[in-house]
């Protein structure tokens, strides 16, 4: 088995930390290249991607109320027309996930048959590794895959329990990162246009720069369609 990568994630930007030494190759439209051209993926068109929630709360969230948006997230991914994936709730993980405790997931050893979505329910570990205030909401990769089969295996994320103060906001930055979880590369939701105001050389593409192409979302069932 290969460990694959984690990739925490600056708001709209990206770096790797690197857990292995196997080279690897990266493209915009995946994480984690297999062979050239073939990127991992996971088995039987992605059916059953399985992911195990932590046990704890997230930020203003109750565990029920954190686990419950993870698996509207994911539903995000499962509805799109052109999705064969399903997720898996395989159940909460063995333990809750904190400052004390974390590194094993940051940086596993081998696969363990667990997959985590933890929950920084204090924003601890996000200061600990990026420093108090530094605005990421949460990373999320592919963590272990079979280069023989090119199959991913097991995934994670941690997400920033304190940040997840606005349900929208949570919605939409789950979605992103979960995208990652499933090996893809960058993918902008309805609401993140909110981030670049209208004007901003960020936003549109050419020959729109610097407009909203299709107007503004102005409702919360425009920014989650």
């Amino acid at each position: 088995m290969t460990t694959i990568n984690k990739k925490p994630i600056l708001n709209a930007a990206a770096f790797v930390l690197a857990i292995s030494a196997m080279p690897q190759a990266m493209a915009a439209d995946a994480l984690a290249i297999c062979t050239s051209g073939q990127p991992y993926l996971y088995p039987n068109g992605g059916a059953d991607i399985p992911f195990n929630p932590d046990q704890g709360g997230l930020g203003p969230l109750s565990n029920a109320e954190g686990v419950a948006a993870v698996v509207l997230a994911f539903d995000a991914w499962e509805n799109l027309p052109q999705s064969s994936m399903t997720a898996l709730n395989k159940g909460l993980l063995p333990e809750d996930i904190d400052i004390s405790n974390f590194g094993p997931v940051l940086i596993p050893d081998a696969p363990d048959g667990v997959s985590p979505i933890v929950f920084d329910e204090t924003g601890e570990i996000f200061e600990l590794l990026f420093g108090p205030d530094s605005g990421i909401l949460g990373f999320a990769g592919p963590d272990f895959g079979n280069p023989d089969t090119c199959e991913l295996l097991e995934g994670s994320s941690f997400l920033n329990g304190p940040t997840f103060d606005d349900a929208i906001v949570a919605e939409d930055r789950m979605v992103h990162e979960f995208g990652h979880y499933i090996n893809l590369g960058h993918v902008e939701l309805n609401a993140q246009v909110l981030d670049f105001p209208e004007g901003s050389d960020d936003w549109g593409p050419s020959p729109n720069v610097g407009t909203y192409p299709f107007g503004p979302p102005t409702s919360i069932d425009e920014l989650n369609a």
